[in-house]
């Protein structure tokens, strides 16, 4: 995979918002089991300045057993994701 960044847009239940710039990720698979965690800092809204994670667990629902070998996309899968914003 490779080591994606970007950006995020979070918008909170009270109007407010936050904008973080992930710089950095890693991302492990294993058989139908995928990892990634995006590391960046919130750089505008609540919390600025704070260091950001997202970490993204999935798990396929039906992939051949050759797949786990190749970097390819996983097209379906069950999962969750978390958000962590704290102190840089």
């Amino acid at each position: 995979m490779d080591s994606p960044t970007g950006q995020e847009e979070v918008r909170y239940a009270d109007g407010r918002r936050s904008v973080i710039d992930y710089t950095s990720s890693t991302a492990v698979r294993l058989s139908t089991v995928t990892r990634v965690i995006l590391n960046g800092t919130v750089t505008e809204g609540r919390g600025k300045g704070q260091s950001a994670r997202r970490t993204v667990m999935t798990l396929a629902t039906r992939v051949p057993a050759a797949d786990c070998l190749l970097p390819a996309p996983v097209n379906h899968a069950a999962g969750g994701v978390q958000l962590d914003v704290g102190p840089a």
